[in-house]
């Protein structure tokens, strides 16, 4: 742990060791073509060793002058930029005695994971003590570089630091991928595709970015590389749009911005085709311009989200942007030239996508919880409003429509299961004359002191209906008639001794008369609704207040 960090200290500051070599000086001349007399030409700037370089965007030859001392000893010049067009280093020969002849240096070769040899992808040469050299760089992309002389122990140890930061990163992308579509397989949400998408295609940015490319893909070129990093760019910024627009649901939530984000995405659909032409100079300024106003529009969305909608993970998305706007600030402004070059300039990005594809996961989880309450929510409205249709407004008793479903489903257990089955109506004696006599208003309290009463006398096997008026409709499952007779006997009683105060000073004795049929296996609804009616009016004209039960079940059974 000890040497990890050591190796990370050197990494991050690149101490500088022994002086080995002259300072690098920037020369003016800027031609192709070596110059005649490098020793003569004009020097633009100095820089020292083992330090970072930012030139910003140039469209000329850069040429670097140098002279080794005596004292190298293994030393070797590492150039930490893989997107150079050119990196060419000449000696200048000891051999000639009336001219000064410049002989290039061939430069380290490397072995790709495929295992073919070719030129390091980011440039190294050997060097030799107390020899004088031009370092010619060409390139159309932004000069910023990490130029070193120094062992090749060092350069392995900083390539093996190097390749170990990527491989965690790509592992964390793999891994978070792989985690997001098993989601996806689950909840069929597409927001989880587009992430994964957006991931990856940021993940490939710096796959080329980063120069890893030429370790997998050694015939890769370097032009055909830039083409790749642009696509990925591109793509990236069309992903995250339209992951974000179906993060937030924008169209359903917010369709003001919609527009908006159609707009952008038809402007990187344009550009990605542009990528493959030969103008990466280009294409770094025009992404540089395009990619803030994604940004921008991703955080306007995302802060009405959640300001405007109360949308709970929109504030991961908002933490997840701050991250890699300043990240992609550092690195945009490094490539043109304003920062200097070191690690946050360069790795800044990359640091703040990792920081960005954490929280995008985050955001995804608590998008699940917040979906998942709304589900519960609805769920529990649809329960409330199902139990509204199926209760009567005035009793608060179940009604007609639930009399309905419900008398089918207990005929099935009748059936299936042989459950007894017993339906009664009871209906108020001369309900009309009292309405008449002391009003509807009274009528209607009237219905609800009758429904207190067989609520408050309620049991597990019997269901209480108004079926409509002044009558009731009860179903008994699981009950026996006999039982079921005593409890509507035991309801009208009370019933009749519990007066109903209509005023202060008067009050009148309510009864009620009740007609019961018991269920069959070939009853229907309307049958056994029909018997039991019946039964409630032989109680009618035998004089009411009284409990009748019905003929045709015990004449049918014999």
């Amino acid at each position: 742990m000890k040497k990890f960090a050591y190796w990370m200290l050197l990494f991050l500051l690149h101490l500088p060791g022994a002086a080995v070599a002259e300072d690098l000086y920037w020369l003016e001349y800027s031609q192709s073509s070596l110059p005649n007399s490098a020793e003569q030409e004009g020097v633009r700037e100095v820089f020292d060793w083992n330090s970072n370089l930012n030139l910003g965007l140039q469209d000329e030859v850069i040429w670097l002058r140098f002279t080794t001392s005596e004292d190298l000893s293994d030393q070797e010049l590492y150039i930490n930029n893989p997107l150079l067009h050119q990196v060419t280093l000449f000696q200048l020969s000891p051999e000639t005695t009336f001219a000064a002849i410049w002989q290039p240096v061939n430069p380290v070769l490397e072995v790709s994971f495929l295992g073919e040899k070719r030129p390091a992808a980011r440039p190294r040469f050997s060097l030799e003590a107390d020899s004088r050299y031009l370092l010619r760089l060409e390139t159309s992309q932004a000069v910023r570089l990490g130029i070193f002389m120094q062992t090749r122990e060092a350069t392995a140890r900083d390539q093996q630091l190097f390749y170990l930061l990527q491989g965690a990163y790509f592992g964390l992308v793999l891994g978070l991928a792989i985690y997001n579509l098993l989601l996806y397989q689950r909840l069929k949400d597409p927001s989880y595709l587009w992430y994964v998408g957006f991931a990856c295609s940021v993940a490939l940015y710096f796959f080329f970015q980063k120069g890893l490319s030429f370790n997998f893909l050694p015939f890769l070129s370097l032009a055909a590389n830039e083409s790749l990093m642009f696509t990925a760019t591109g793509l990236s910024n069309l992903l995250t749009l339209e992951f974000v627009r179906r993060f937030l649901r924008l169209d359903h939530q917010d369709p003001w911005l919609v527009p908006s984000f159609h707009w952008m995405q038809r402007v990187l659909l344009v550009l990605l085709p542009l990528a493959w032409l030969p103008w990466p100079g280009l294409m770094v300024l025009v992404y540089s311009l395009v990619s803030p106003v994604v940004i921008l529009l991703v955080v306007v969305a995302s802060w009405r989200a959640w300001k405007l909608r109360a949308f709970r993970p929109a504030r991961w998305l908002l933490l997840a942007w701050s991250f890699l706007i300043l990240g992609v600030t550092l690195f945009i402004l490094a490539a043109q030239g304003i920062l200097p070059h070191h690690f946050l300039t360069y790795y800044g990005f990359q640091l703040g996508a990792v920081s960005e594809i954490l929280l995008f996961s985050l955001a995804l989880a608590d998008r699940i919880q917040v979906l998942q309450q709304e589900k519960e929510e609805l769920a529990g409205d649809r329960l409330v409003l199902q139990q509204l249709s199926d209760r009567d407004s005035l009793t608060g008793l179940f009604n007609r429509r639930h009399l309905d479903s419900y008398l089918d489903k207990a005929l099935s257990c009748l059936r299936e299961e042989k459950l007894p089955l017993v339906v009664a109506l009871v209906d108020l004696d001369d309900f009309k004359q009292f309405n008449d006599t002391w009003g509807h208003l009274q009528g209607d309290l009237a219905l609800q002191h009758f429904s207190q009463l067989l609520k408050e006398k309620a049991r597990e096997e019997v269901k209480i209906h108004r079926y409509g008026g002044e009558e009731f409709a009860l179903v008994f499952l699981g009950l026996p008639l006999e039982a079921t007779t005593r409890w509507i006997e035991s309801c009208l009683h009370e019933l009749q001794e519990r007066p109903f105060a209509v005023t202060e000073a008067d009050q009148v004795t309510l009864t009620a008369t009740a007609g019961v049929a018991e269920g069959l296996e070939t009853d229907t609804a309307a049958n056994l609704l029909e018997r039991a009616d019946k039964a409630l009016y032989q109680g009618k004209r035998d004089g009411k207040n009284t409990l009748v039960i019905s003929q045709e079940f015990t004449q049918q059974a014999t």
